[in-house]
């Protein structure tokens, strides 16, 4: 129902979907939203909102347009314990949260290892049927000593970068 996790790196993030449901990764990739996979830089691609607003007008209209969605990933502790390590992203209504939670870093003044968050999902009920929603909140802000064994665990990912691949 709830990871209780540690944050050690949140990256942005953007993925184009093709729209055809058997496709089985995306279009285009950008692990840190500026270099795409696919159509190069995320400033100056048609399919980025921010770039090419009528994207956006589009889609108000009611016609099916192809959207990059922009999100994170979190490279995450989800194991206390044992200190493994995952990835977990967001995009679409969990970008909201997620800005929430990291606003709480900002405002802090601490960086995103410091915490332990809890990450679940909410059902929400209304006029559009029955959906779930992420939440992300901080449970517990660590002490120095903890504070410090995130550092170091993010210190030796710091240079870690994600890249795709096809399981044979």
């Amino acid at each position: 129902k709830a990871l209780q996790v540690v944050i050690l790196q949140i990256s942005p993030t953007r993925l184009l979907w093709s729209g055809d449901l058997t496709d089985r990764g995306p279009e285009c990739a950008s692990r840190d939203a500026v270099h795409g996979s696919t159509y190069g830089l995320c400033a100056t691609c048609d399919f980025n909102p921010q770039a090419n607003p009528s994207l956006l007008k589009e889609r108000r209209d009611g016609l099916q347009v192809k959207i990059c969605g922009y999100g994170y990933t979190y490279l995450l502790v989800d194991d206390i314990d044992q200190g493994s390590m995952a990835l977990f992203g967001v995009m679409g209504t969990g970008v909201r949260p997620a800005k929430t939670l990291h606003s709480q870093f900002v405002q802090k003044r601490r960086p995103p290892f410091s915490a332990l968050v809890t990450l679940s999902t909410a059902l929400e009920k209304n006029d559009k049927g029955k959906y779930y929603v992420f939440r992300a909140e901080v449970a517990a802000w660590l002490d120095e000593a903890a504070t410090r064994r995130w550092r170091e665990a993010w210190q030796g990912a710091s240079g870690v970068q994600y890249r795709e691949f096809e399981d044979d």
